[in-house]
């Protein structure tokens, strides 16, 4: 399921991507006229100045709409490995690290803090992944 919800995500950035480069090459275009205009004194510094500003603008904004790039399926079995790993140990990482980084570990998995009350280890919120694991009284 995981290797679908990639590919469909793949595909969706694979079509983002070509309108942005089609984008960026109709920017690329009316860079050119204007440079070509400016050449041959069909268009004056300040005119130039102002138009060349605007396209460089919109480029910009084209290249930070740009999402990051998406993990190919090695890398996301990789990761999938990781976190399983990580969860399956995460008793023995917490109690090997550093005071800071038990803090950190414990801040991920219990975003809204641990509790301890009446010998009862318990937080009122969990992350997405261990909803699954929840034990409810």
């Amino acid at each position: 399921m995981l290797k679908d919800v990639c590919r469909e995500r793949h595909k969706g950035q694979e079509q983002g991507a070509g309108l942005a480069a089609k984008q960026f090459g109709d920017l690329d275009q009316r860079e050119d006229k204007l440079i070509r205009a400016l050449l041959d004194g069909k268009l004056k510094q300040h005119l130039f100045d102002e138009r060349l500003e605007k396209v460089e603008g919109e480029l910009s904004r084209i290249a930070a709409l740009q999402p990051s790039p998406l993990l190919g399926e090695t890398e996301l079995e990789d990761l999938v490995e990781f976190t399983k790993w990580v969860l399956s140990n995460s008793g023995t990482l917490w109690a090997a690290a550093e005071y800071d980084k038990q803090l950190r570990l414990q801040s991920a998995f219990f975003p809204a803090r641990v509790t301890v009350s009446k010998g009862r280890i318990w937080s009122t919120e969990f992350v997405q992944p261990f909803q699954a694991v929840r034990c409810e009284d």
